[in-house]
């Protein structure tokens, strides 16, 4: 079994690890670096850069929570 990544896949890894290193804050850096933990305000942060970019969504589809009764 080939396991080796598609062209297609690496360019996207490659993408993804350039948009990290320059959406998040070096302070958020250093911490992810050395294993370090994160503050509530930090994760959220983190989360808000994240939705802006459209790969969160901390509330999920109105719809979903129209079904919900809320």
């Amino acid at each position: 079994m080939d396991m080796s990544f598609t062209p297609e896949q690496i360019e996207f890894r490659d993408e993804v690890r350039a948009w990290l290193g320059q959406a998040m804050p070096k302070t958020m850096q250093r911490k992810a670096d050395n294993g370090g933990n994160f503050e509530q305000a930090e994760v959220m942060a983190w989360h808000r850069i994240l939705a802006e970019k459209g790969w969160i969504a901390p509330t999920g589809p109105r719809s979903t929570a129209a079904r919900a009764g809320t």
